[in-house]
């Protein structure tokens, strides 16, 4: 079981790419697992899920599989084990991500600049 979103004072946005396509990111301290929608990698094979994720007001939210990703930052190549819901349109980084990279930002609220030490 997993929280998937949080109040905005944990949130950055960065653009990122997968497999050449831009895609909105949203890094969330708030959120127990990492997230990505369908539409994102529409032809990505999945594995089957585990998991069973909730919104932050506690709806359920639907994982139809988990897929390992690499994706860039500015040109800096990243890695994230995700879950993916049809119900988003972004990929979401959570704590396990924010962590499992050592991710340190400046600021979480507006704009910042962030550091990953991994």
């Amino acid at each position: 079981m997993g929280t998937v979103s949080s109040r905005a004072v944990n949130r950055i946005h960065v653009m990122a790419e997968i497999q050449g396509k831009p895609i909105r990111c949203l890094l969330d301290s708030g959120c127990d697992r990492s997230i990505i929608g369908r539409s994102c990698v529409p032809s990505a094979k999945l594995n089957p899920s585990t998991y069973e994720l909730f919104t932050a007001n506690k709806a359920p939210l639907r994982v139809i599989g988990d897929l390992d990703i690499a994706f860039t930052v500015d040109g800096h190549p990243m890695e994230a084990s995700v879950s993916v819901s049809p119900d988003i349109e972004e990929l979401l980084l959570g704590s396990d991500w924010l962590i499992r990279t050592s991710v340190s930002g400046t600021s979480l609220e507006g704009p910042s600049r962030w550091a990953i030490t991994s």
